[in-house]
């Protein structure tokens, strides 16, 4: 289109000078004088489009600047008369937030320390109030905050100080109750022991018998003390490769009395305790219960118990508390409290251990009992679930001869008073803790047996063929039959070769001592050398036959068993011992894990409070005071930059408050993560021991996170109070606090779910990098999702993407969207647009919340899955 006139040569389009405002001090964007000469630019309104000079009139200078401004239909510009006739400008409107002044060439955003609810004036800062920049409003400050007039953010604010008082307070006063609590338990459970001791001493008296409290007393008098008689023959185990590692042990476990289970390194000690129990499955031979031929020894589960033998116990618990639990757990719920607390008592009087039942097991950072009481301990988490075979793994280990010798000797006691069938892999045994024992298996490498019967008469065995002790030797029998099996000792050759029928066999101490172990019972000699390597090799098509039947019985029979039976733990082989429901277990694990959790309020106050509140602040401080959110400038000035930096010129100018929670968020889940991981990463092997037993993993599994749930809202708490102490947004606390409990509660979860795949001293670090990709690289801010339009499924799963979206709304998109207050609220403030499409964040705040905790439930339910279906041969 032609046009009569043309732009004024003295006052171009986009010209200003830059003047220091006299009633704020801050810069703005006045008309040139050149420009002022031709024309008044109002009050509220910018002129930038310069001078027009035509003759034509207004029309012509209106399609002028339509054409080569700004279109005129959506009224938000208007051409004006100049101060000569044929002059015009054109001026358009500043949007809320912006501040026109007289003669205004660009609008500028409110300046700070103001306030303008109509863009032609501005006011200062009202006391109470205070004000940021592009400020259409001031935000009330609380009561407990300072804000003077003319304030751009509150000078100080006591409310963070408030609350960390407060929560220290309650936090002091929980903490006293609970200790109130466990000393009245601590009197009654002294008490209670008191009166067992006397009920003893006078029983004892009555029968005119002088016997000290220590000595052994029936575990329950009341019971029948019927024992079970346990038979294995020509036990035989053979790997999925081809390797057989228990050669045809036979031999019988008697009640009353204690078997001795030695040999060498690899001589499958352990796997014959395995093999008789039913943690292993035999490839061949029999056992037999009371006469009766079964499978293994799931129908008298309820009455087996396994002592491993490493100490697995709660370090942080006392002996009783440890001792409790396990009865608790194990026992019938027929059983009436009082029988239970009568059990407990007598299995601490019989182990010596009423003395010490209020220390704690102790660890290598805090003192507690002894190694000999801590294994008098081990033993009596079984004993206290009343079982009638008990199976012991080196129990001895670790102790000095006293030690051990008092243990076994206990244990005998135990054994012949209760009437239990007892085996026990024993290594290095003293000469008294040796001889105690009732009986003695002794295998060779490879599981080959070289004697099972009485310890009475393993000396003269040896003798009989060929190992006949010397009179004079100072080594006990027990090291002198280990050091004959290892070949280190030669036989006497004629006996040995008479007893092996055959001049001219070879001594072999791996297989000479099997095969007159065999001559001994008069039963055929087993397989010789030749065959016996024979039957370990196997051809390869059959080792891959018998390991593919050994994948499809673990993965769709086994597996599936053990599944259930963590779901599903409780005994029906027994009906008449029901064990604990699920809701029981989980009350029972859940009173032990808020005395796990709730020791000390020092070191509670330090971990959860103080560390979190230090925490927030660092974070505060390293944000900065000056987040802000600002829109994009009028759309007629950015249209007139160059092509790539329109697109900035128009989108938000300042939204800062997400990068700063976004950054919290990331440290959030990293601290929670940290301090979560020894939740189960601490006592995954207790675990392991419990669930072997009676242990319901989901009752377990639910007690532990509702024993976090204080530790988890008080960390939150604690950061978001010291957050705020440097953090100033128009989002309510409430929301900043909702969304932090979220992170916490991700990172609390995430800390499980890391410590159930990997070991606990690496979770730490692998928190940092957990928390780095889901709070920072799948927020939604740093790598937005609409430059990721095909994978933003993977975005949906990101608890940090819900979170930011939620922050982005309360942060800035309900405070700066419209005008909130006033005459002209509802009107539109900034414009969200571009940043919602660029992110994509299109929820409210209670939305994207929601969709943030429905995130942490399967989140949540995602770890229960892993830590039941996980290192389920572990749970056998």
């Amino acid at each position: 289109q032609a046009f009569v006139g043309s732009q004024s040569a003295d006052c171009p389009a986009l010209t200003w000078k830059e003047v220091v405002a006299d009633e704020t001090g801050t810069l703005i964007y006045t008309l040139t004088d050149e420009c002022a000469e031709l024309f008044e630019c109002p009050k509220g309104l910018y002129c930038a489009a310069g001078a027009y000079e035509t003759n034509a009139g207004m029309n012509d200078a209106a399609e002028y600047f339509a054409e080569f401004w700004w279109p005129s239909f959506d009224g938000r510009c208007i051409v004006i008369n100049g101060f000569v006739n044929g002059s015009y400008a054109y001026a358009c409107e500043c949007g809320y937030g912006m501040w026109c002044p007289l003669n205004t060439a660009l609008p500028r955003f409110v300046p700070k320390e103001y306030y303008s609810r109509r863009p032609d004036t501005i006011k200062k800062c009202k006391e109470g109030h205070y004000c940021k920049e592009g400020s259409v409003f001031g935000i009330r400050c609380n009561a407990l905050q300072n804000c003077p007039r003319g304030s751009s953010r509150p000078a100080n604010s006591s409310g963070p100080l408030v609350a960390f008082v407060v929560l220290t307070f309650l936090t002091f006063i929980v903490f006293k109750i609970i200790e109130s609590s466990r000393e009245k338990s601590r009197t009654k459970a002294d008490q209670e022991m008191h009166d067992y001791l006397d009920f003893v001493v006078a029983a004892n008296n009555d029968d005119n018998e002088k016997k000290t409290t220590t000595q052994v007393v029936p575990i329950m008098n009341d019971e029948k003390k019927d024992g079970i008689r346990i038979e294995f023959h020509d036990i035989w185990y053979t790997l999925p490769n081809g390797i057989t590692i228990m050669r045809g042990v036979s031999g019988t476990l008697e009640p009353g009395r204690v078997a001795a289970i030695m040999g060498a390194s690899g001589a499958g000690k352990t796997t014959l305790m395995n093999l008789i129990s039913g943690k292993v499955k035999k490839t061949g031979g029999s056992i037999l219960v009371n006469g009766k031929e079964t499978i293994n020894l799931s129908n008298t589960i309820s009455r087996v118990a396994f002592v491993p033998q490493e100490d697995i116990m709660h370090r942080h618990l006392t002996v009783l508390e440890n001792i409790t639990f396990s009865a608790q757990l194990r026992l019938p719920r027929t059983w009436p409290n009082e029988m239970k607390k009568s059990l407990i008592i007598s299995t601490l009087v019989q182990l010596n251990l009423n003395k010490i039942e209020h220390s704690i097991i102790g660890d290598e950072y805090q003192r507690g009992i002894s190694g000999g009481q801590r294994k008098r301990v081990n033993v009596a988490l079984e004993l206290v679930a009343d079982p009638k075979i008990l199976f012991l793994d080196e129990p001895t280990s670790g102790l000095d001869s006293v030690s051990a010798t008092e243990l076994v000797k206990l244990l005998r006691s135990i054994t012949e008073t209760n009437q239990l069938t007892v085996a026990a892999v024993i290594h290095s045994p003293g000469p008294s803790a040796f001889l105690t024992f009732h009986d003695f298996i002794l295998l060779q490498t490879g599981g080959r047996p070289i004697y099972v019967g009485e310890m009475s008469k393993t000396e003269a065995y040896f003798a009989s063929i060929g190992f006949k002790r010397p009179e004079d030797s100072i080594e006990p029998l027990a090291d002198y039959v280990m050091i004959c099996t290892s070949g280190k000792i030669e036989p006497d050759y004629e006996i040995a070769t008479l007893r092996l029928n055959d001049e001219d066999t070879e001594w072999n101490h791996l297989t000479s001592f099997h095969i007159l172990w065999h001559q001994f019972l008069g039963i055929p000699p087993p397989l010789n050398d030749d065959d016996t390597a024979l039957k370990d090799t196997v051809r390869a098509q059959e080792k891959w036959l018998i390991y593919f039947k050994d994948i499809i019985f673990s993965w769709f029979v086994e597996y599936p068993n053990l599944l259930i039976k963590q779901f599903c733990p409780q005994n029906k082989s027994d009906p008449q011992r029901p064990t604990p429901n699920s809701f029981e277990i989980f009350l029972l694990c859940l009173k032990r894990a808020v005395k796990q959790q709730y020791v000390s309020f020092k070191s509670f106050f330090i971990s959860t409070i103080v560390v979190f509140f230090i925490i927030g602040n660092a974070i505060a401080s390293l944000s900065g005071g000056n987040l802000n959110v600002l829109g994009g400038y009028p759309p007629d000035i950015c249209l007139k930059q160059y092509p790539q930096l329109r697109a900035t010129c128009l989108d938000l100018q300042q939204n800062s408050y997400t990068n700063a929670l976004q950054f919290s968020g990331f440290i959030l889940i990293a601290s929670a993560a940290a301090i979560s991981a020894s939740t189960f990463g601490k006592e995954q092997t207790i675990y392991w021991r419990e669930a072997a037993s009676n242990l319901n993993t989901p009752a377990y599994f639910f007690a532990k996170v509702f024993a976090d749930i204080p530790i988890c809202f008080l960390s939150a708490l604690s950061v978001t109070a010291g957050f705020s102490t440097g953090f100033i947004s128009p989002m309510p606390f409430p929301q900043l606090l909702a969304g932090y409990i979220l992170y916490t509660i991700f990172g609390f979860l995430s800390g499980y779910f890391l410590s159930f795949l990997l070991p606990y001293s690496s979770v730490a670090l692998a928190g940092v990098g957990w928390a780095v990709f889901w709070s920072l690289l799948m927020g939604g801010t740093t790598i937005v999702m609409s430059d990721n339009r095909e994978s933003r499924w993977f975005w949906t799963l990101s608890l940090g993407r819900w979170v930011n979206e939620a922050f982005f709304y309360g942060t800035t998109v309900y405070p700066y969207e419209k005008v909130r207050q006033g005459p002209e609220k509802g009107q539109d403030l900034f414009d969200m647009n571009r940043r919602k499409q660029t992110l994509l964040f299109f929820l409210t705040y209670g939305e994207a919340a929601g969709y943030g905790a429905l995130v942490c439930l399967i989140f949540l339910f995602i770890n229960l899955f892993v830590i039941t279906a996980t290192k389920l041969d572990k749970k056998k």
